[in-house]
């Protein structure tokens, strides 16, 4: 099938696209983010934060559970 550069089919395409690299962006930019989180393993085998979380941190989390 072949698309002109404007027919509505390629648009749409071009739409889709955008739509997924912007989210792919955003999915790597919140990943990065979280990764920033460090946990530390105690004497008693617990494990906790080495420090506290960001609100960004904070609010990618929430979004998550």
């Amino acid at each position: 099938m072949h698309l002109s550069l404007f027919s509505k089919e390629n648009i749409h395409h071009m739409d889709k696209c955008r739509y997924f690299v912007i989210m792919t962006s955003e999915k790597m930019a919140a990943i990065r983010e979280l990764e920033r989180i460090e946990l530390i393993r105690q004497n008693d085998g617990e494990y906790r934060m080495d420090y506290a979380v960001t609100a960004t941190q904070k609010e990618i989390l929430k979004y998550l559970a």
